[in-house]
């Protein structure tokens, strides 16, 4: 669960993981949500996903604290937030 992906730490399951591409695969989703981004790690391997299945989509991805290296990317929209604490 400490894996990077393009310098930033990416926590998530390598199972996990396989079971996301194959989702991105079938559903070809144009838009992926993401609840914690951590450093971003996660969000720029979606966002790379969806290129990579030729999908002109977005990733949107919440969490409770900004980046501390902030992501520009078209295709990245960040949110600040709480989960626990929906409208």
């Amino acid at each position: 669960m400490k894996s990077r992906y393009r310098g930033r730490l990416c926590q998530k399951s390598p199972f996990d993981m396989v079971v996301y591409c194959q989702l991105i695969q079938t559903l070809l989703p144009q838009t992926i949500i993401e609840i914690g981004a951590k450093e971003g790690g996660s969000v720029l391997w979606f966002t790379d996903m969806q290129s990579n299945h030729g999908i002109k989509g977005r990733v949107v991805s919440v969490d409770i604290n900004p980046l501390s290296r902030p992501i520009t990317d078209d295709r990245i929209n960040f949110r600040i937030g709480n989960a626990l604490d929906l409208p």
